[in-house]
């Protein structure tokens, strides 16, 4: 298995390891027929989602992955929704060019408030073999299951704003109390101190 790490802000693309530790970059990332070997892509505006594909490659260790975090342009959260359209969908793009038949959208802002029309609109026309999956739906029914009353949600001012938890869960489960508070500096702490 090999893991790659590309940063839109740097334009460099690494082989991380299965701990995620960076080691040196290989052009031999192809198999022996000479096409890329497919990968599961993950899409983040900055590198929370890093945590997201730590968990996944957990369960799913016999595919390769690709990371592309897009640290030139975070945080999304006070982004138009046009605008965070459009930067998904250039990760999208880009991750499908790369070889990812599956790009799993691990940023909240760009799977609240692009993802459905990212698979309605651009995937139909563009990559209509290509699949992309958000963290939002997965989020409310782990929610769901647990059976809680209330939940608490801090997020970016985009996600709040798209009230995307809150359909989400209240379709699992309409007798959970939901409260949702915008943390605007919450994605800037985090790439800041998180990585």
């Amino acid at each position: 298995m090999r893991i790659l790490v590309d940063e839109i802000l740097y334009g460099k693309i690494f082989v991380v390891s299965t701990r995620l530790k960076l080691v040196d970059w290989r052009p031999d990332f192809i198999d022996p027929g000479g096409s890329p070997r497919h990968m599961i892509g993950f899409f983040d505006s900055g590198f929370g989602g890093l945590t997201v594909m730590k968990s996944v490659v957990r369960r799913l260790p016999g595919y390769d992955y690709f990371y592309l975090g897009d640290s030139a342009r975070v945080p999304y959260g006070n982004r138009s929704s046009e605008l965070v359209f459009e930067f998904t969908r250039q990760a999208v793009s880009y991750l499908f060019k790369q070889g990812c038949p599956l790009v799993i959208v691990a940023c909240n802002t760009a799977s609240a408030n692009a993802l459905r029309r990212i698979q309605q609109e651009y995937l139909p026309e563009a990559w209509p073999d290509r699949r992309v999956l958000g963290v939002v739906r997965p989020l409310a029914e782990a929610v769901a299951e647990k059976l809680c009353r209330r939940v608490g949600i801090l997020a970016t001012e985009g996600v709040v704003a798209s009230e995307a938890y809150v359909t989400e869960i209240k379709k699992l489960n309409p007798a959970i109390e939901i409260a949702q508070q915008a943390c605007p500096i919450l994605v800037p702490n985090w790439d800041k101190n998180g990585r």
